[in-house]
């Protein structure tokens, strides 16, 4: 039989591990934005990528992924993760204007990434 107290600590120890993702998913979000404004494109990118491992749906990571694929002229993956966030936020304006310009110059064909 389980006690009232196992089950607090183990809600405890849940709450302590969810609570530490957040942070961590916060702390990759924000260090993604300082190296993409430090124009280190790469470990931005990395860092997106480490965010959406603990939120898949963060449409920020993904909108700073497709700035930062813009920022190495990989046009096709820059709107594939444009496409992606306003999928999720589709009030995000500049994101919607990149999207047209760069459909306008015949980029995010049908590849798949």
């Amino acid at each position: 039989m389980v006690s009232t107290i196992s089950i607090l600590w183990c809600d405890m120890r849940i709450s302590e591990k969810l609570m530490f993702c957040i942070v961590a998913m916060q702390a990759f979000n924000k260090r993604a934005t300082a190296f993409y404004l430090a124009r280190d494109f790469e470990h931005s990118i990395d860092d997106c990528h480490r965010t959406l491992k603990l939120q898949p749906d963060h449409f920020l990571a993904m909108s700073g992924m497709g700035l930062c694929y813009a920022g190495l002229e990989r046009w096709d993956e820059a709107i594939h993760w444009f496409q992606k966030s306003v999928t999720i936020h589709p009030h995000m304006d500049q994101i919607q204007t990149y999207i047209t310009k760069l459909k306008s110059k015949g980029f995010g064909g049908t590849s798949s990434l």
